[in-house]
């Protein structure tokens, strides 16, 4: 619904003969003519969706409508007898929006805006709490009902900057929403409130500073990149006026401060300290040259946004791999995450544009840490040549290694209750594994290495080891004052006694956080319920469910049903196969047939890497306009399809992701069914329902 005010402006337009001044109408409502230019963009808004001729401008800050008084007045009618009810993800979207972009909020006031209760907001604020922690951000309560979000500036600019894109377009020298064709009122509702944070009228300054940057560098920016630099610039210049200043940065700061994009804009920037009044530090200036060098190091057909997405969930899957490698699960940890983030962005700049890295050190962390640099080299490695389209040199797999060293450090002294377990074995590498598995699956463990008889005997300090687990006879005469076990690789009952016996504790279940609170509430009072869940996270690390989320990301059961699987399926050709599984979610009204022949050329241009095993093939493309909405099918072909690079597979699970994230859920959980439940194996004959079936035991298990 129109607010008010915008309501007394079409007043104010019948009024004065369908004809305002900006200035004139300024004055009367005692507001900025900006306001009143970004109030006729909403008035706007509606008179096109109920076909009402708009607002026009006339001249210079005037504006009139063709519309006659008797139709204006007519749609004032209806508008009064319309009631926008918000979305709860409308209402929450504004919430963080309120508090990413205004300083200083209260409650009532946004339930005002909302026109909901006080008590739905602060059920809203849940959500959007724990939203803006997994962001590195926090929600503090500075009064009764005052809320004001506090952390890192840069933090802050960041998803500051990820609204703005996602809300806001720039329109012949102005913002505006991206939904004015199409979106809600309450998706308007939430553009007008970052717009009005933003100032179109120094667009044009920003768009020469650019400019000239681009121009003395010799480089081409592409749009999108463009637009996202003005957002910054803008976001940037309202931030430093508030004295809201990104201090003391020292992520990549030496290879930066040596780049000549650095000095370019470290000259240039005098333009808009000097236009502004403000100072940019040296800090603020690093940040603008790593925005700079992401700008144009890209190519010039890829999306950049999407680019520094892609780095974002490249960086997670590696992590996930590595942890999976040395039996820790670092997906938590932050500090891991932004170090290769921070190493990556400019890592890509120097690769693509052939710079070397000097690294010292380089070979030194090869000979000492080599086994962790093996691992780090065969997981890292594929994937980020794959990224890069360039080979990977041995410089930055040192670093990369580097930052491990120091995650699996952090790891131990943060699970030091956990044993520590060294594993001697002589059954080969397969049988190596398949203990090390079940030990990690049975016990609290950290296995710190696998390593075969002769190595072990070269061991001089086994300083951090716990136990020792062989599946061989050791030395009697060995002097080693650790409990040495020798065991059968598939672990026999007396093996398992023997371990409890020496303190290992069996692996604990997850947890639901909900049912542990309300079995608190049962036998007390609690004071600060925020503050309680947030020591229960600590406490139980790794060990519970965050049921209080809403919002989740849907699950295979969600994704796969009856009609979205299909048996005894034929195609002459890989595309044809690949066709079949897309036309599924066309058919379910997930994406268009752009986004079908989006997979078949992903596999043309990087070829049939997302294969498994010579089994099953995970199609996929980028989120594009053709997707809308996260979806899967699952699809089993009589006989095999030959996929370029001699592949081979027989079931294809397809999916679309409208962010790139909600399909990781399921995709995750079907990998697992692949692992545990041996689920591949169990398609090649069962039926639909079976599998279903199946599905649904796997979670009723979780």
């Amino acid at each position: 619904m129109l607010n008010k005010r915008c309501i007394e402006i079409i007043k104010y337009l019948v009024d004065n003969n369908l004809q305002l001044s900006l200035k004139e109408a300024a004055n009367f409502f005692n507001i900025s003519e900006r306001s009143i230019r970004y109030d006729i963009d909403n008035i706007n808004y509606h008179l096109e969706k109920n076909g009402y001729m708009e607002i026009e401008k006339f001249q210079k800050g005037i504006y009139s409508t063709r519309e006659s008084i008797k139709n204006l007045q007519l749609f004032l009618e209806e508008i009064l007898h319309k009631f926008y009810v918000f979305t709860s993800d409308e209402r929450r979207e504004f919430l963080k929006v309120k508090f990413l972009f205004n300083e200083n909020n209260r409650l009532l006031e946004i339930g005002e805006d909302l026109d909901v209760s006080l008590s739905t907001i602060k059920l809203d604020l849940k959500e959007v709490k724990t939203f803006f922690d997994t962001n590195t951000l926090e929600l503090n309560f500075i009064s009764k009902q005052g809320v004001v979000l506090e952390g890192k500036e840069e933090n802050i600019r960041q998803l500051q900057l990820r609204y703005i894109t996602r809300y806001i377009e720039i329109n012949k020298n102005r913002y505006r929403s991206r939904y004015l064709s199409g979106g809600t009122y309450g998706l308007n509702f939430i553009a007008s409130s970052i717009i009005e944070n933003l100032d179109d009228s120094i667009l044009s300054l920003i768009k020469f500073f650019i400019k000239r940057i681009e121009k003395k560098l010799d480089i081409i920016i592409s749009d999108e990149a463009f637009n996202i630099l003005t957002f910054y610039i803008n976001l940037c210049i309202a931030r430093i006026k508030r004295n809201h200043i990104i201090d003391n940065r020292q992520q990549n700061r030496e290879f930066l401060l040596k780049t000549s994009e650095y000095s370019v804009i470290s000259q240039e920037i005098s333009h808009l300290e000097n236009e502004f009044s403000i100072t940019f530090n040296e800090s603020e200036v690093l940040v603008l040259t790593e925005l700079f060098l992401g700008s144009h190091s890209y190519n010039f057909n890829s999306s950049f946004l999407e680019n520094w997405i892609e780095l974002e969930t490249t960086v997670v899957e590696i992590i996930k791999i590595m942890g999976y490698q040395l039996n820790m699960d670092l997906t938590g940890d932050k500090t891991l995450i932004d170090g290769l983030l921070n190493h990556l962005k400019p890592a890509y700049y120097r690769i693509k544009n052939n710079i070397s890295l000097e690294n010292p050190i380089a070979k030194e962390v090869e000979i000492t840490y080599f086994d962790l640099y093996s691992t780090v080299k065969k997981v890292s490695k594929p994937i980020l040549e794959k990224y890069l389209g360039k080979n990977l040199p041995e410089e930055e797999i040192a670093y990369i290694t580097l930052h491990f060293k120091t995650a699996t450090d952090r790891y131990l002294s943060n699970n030091r209750k956990t044993k520590n377990l060294l594993l001697v074995c002589g059954l080969g590498y397969g049988s190596s594994k398949i203990l090390a598995h079940k030990l990690s699956e049975l016990y609290d463990v950290n296995i710190i290495d696998t390593i075969p008889y002769h190595k072990f005997l070269e061991i001089k300090s086994f300083k951090d080891v716990d136990i020792i687990i062989s599946t061989m006879d050791l030395e009697p005469h060995l002097d080693i004052h650790i409990p040495i076990v020798k065991v059968h690789p598939i672990l026999s009952k007396d093996n398992k006694e023997k371990l409890i016996s020496l303190g290992l504790s069996e692996q604990k279940r997850k947890v639901s956080l909900k049912n542990i609170l309300e079995t608190i509430k049962e036998s007390c009072n609690i004071l600060d319920e925020e503050k309680l869940i947030v020591g229960l996270k600590r406490n139980l690390r790794n060990f519970y469910i965050n049921d209080f989320e809403d919002k989740k990301n849907p699950n295979l059961k969600t994704l796969l049903n009856l009609s979205s699987i299909s048996f005894s399926e034929s195609a002459n050709s890989w595309q044809e196969a690949i066709r079949k599984s897309g036309a599924i979610l066309v058919k379910n009204g997930s994406v268009d047939e752009r986004y079908i022949e989006d997979m078949i050329e992903v596999i043309n241009k990087n070829g049939s890497y997302m294969i498994m095993n010579n089994k099953i093939a995970f199609p996929h493309a980028r989120t594009s306009q053709g997707v809308f909405k996260t979806d899967m099918s699952l699809i089993r072909f009589n006989t095999p399809i030959e996929f370029p690079g001699n592949k081979v597979a027989r079931v294809i699970l397809c999916f679309s992701s409208k962010d790139q994230k909600e399909h990781m859920d399921a995709l995750n959980d079907f990998i697992t069914l692949i692992e545990k439940e041996s689920i591949l194996e169990k398609i090649e004959y069962a039926t639909q329902n079976e599998v279903l079936e199946l599905i649904d035991k796997f979670y009723k298990k979780s």
